[in-house]
């Protein structure tokens, strides 16, 4: 991560340099001024996604006691993350810290922030407390614990499940599809945790139930896998791409109509026609047009006098 940065800087810095590439590379000289707080958030979400295993690690170096030097390379390391991590998180949780505890003024773009507030409401943001909380302890618990395994899953467990409930009952996200995919999420850990406990060693479960046990985890977890693959590649723009290359139901028409429009402005349809063509059977839509013929238009110079050369008798 770092070395992408540095090299998307030197990019920036080249482009800003000369006064050819200016003219040529406008857009690179913009993100130019903008590159220090896209780098920062660009840090701490390197920074979050090794959050946990880094944890894992410096706690249960802290348990061997096999050598100081890893264990001053753990502590360094955890150091570094957290140094990473906290002064943004605190900078979040500002609005929910009372005054009294303000005594270190932190200053951090909302650029720079994007990690944390992106994902959820600006008044849910203190959902992140539960959720770092729940980090840290599954570390200390896999570090502390790691000859307890029973007591590891039913912590894990409710961990899990109280991340769960206050996600039904919060709804902390922005969006009604991030809530359902992080709940499908949050209720695979709590399904995955509570198959976890056959095999803990004080309950003597027998070989062959463990290993179902242990397939179907495996398949929750690998369908699980494949769903974020797919959101990854909605959230690309994948889906909008697709939509645009293969014409199909109602997207083709939509798109055949736009593109008439286009070609032909003056005309604007009605709504009336816009509900008709949204009606229209691809049957009906390869038949030809048929228009009604004007009426014709009456002559000015008609008389309608009676005649009277051959009158009629009733």
């Amino acid at each position: 991560d770092l070395v992408v940065l540095c090299l998307a800087y030197c990019a920036l810095w080249w482009a800003g340099r000369y006064e050819w590439a200016r003219r040529r590379m406008q857009i690179a000289v913009d993100l130019r001024a903008s590159f220090p707080d896209l780098a920062r958030a660009w840090v701490l979400r390197a920074a979050l996604a090794t959050m946990f295993p880094v944890l894992t690690f410096a706690f249960a170096q802290w348990t061997l006691k096999d050598s100081w030097l890893s264990d001053l390379l753990a502590v360094l390391l955890l150091l570094i993350v957290m140094a990473l991590v906290l002064p943004p998180l605190f900078a979040v949780l500002s609005p929910y810290i009372p005054p009294a505890m303000h005594r270190i003024h932190l200053s951090f773009s909302e650029a720079a922030l994007i990690p944390f507030t992106a994902p959820f409401q600006p008044h849910r943001l203190w959902y992140l407390v539960p959720l770092t909380s729940a980090i840290l302890l599954k570390a200390l618990v896999i570090a502390f614990a790691h000859d307890h395994g029973l007591a590891q899953v039913i912590c894990f467990l409710c961990a899990d499940v109280t991340l769960f409930v206050l996600l039904l009952i919060l709804k902390p996200y922005r969006t009604r599809h991030a809530d359902i995919l992080m709940g499908y999420l949050g209720l695979l850990r709590v399904v995955a945790d509570g198959l976890m406990i056959a095999f803990a060693e004080s309950l003597n479960l027998s070989a062959i139930p463990r290993v179902v046990i242990g397939i179907v985890i495996a398949v929750l977890w690998s369908i699980s896998v494949v769903i974020m693959f797919l959101n990854i590649l909605v959230n690309m723009g994948a889906w909008k791409l697709i939509r645009r290359l293969i014409p199909f139901g109602r997207w083709s028409r939509r798109r055949e109509g736009d593109r008439s429009l286009a070609s032909n402005p003056s005309h604007t349809a009605s709504s009336d026609e816009l509900e008709k063509g949204e009606k229209e059977s691809p049957s009906d839509a390869s038949q030809p047009a048929w228009t009604r013929p004007d009426n014709p238009s009456p002559p000015t110079s008609a008389s309608f006098s009676p005649n009277t050369e051959h009158p009629s008798t009733y």
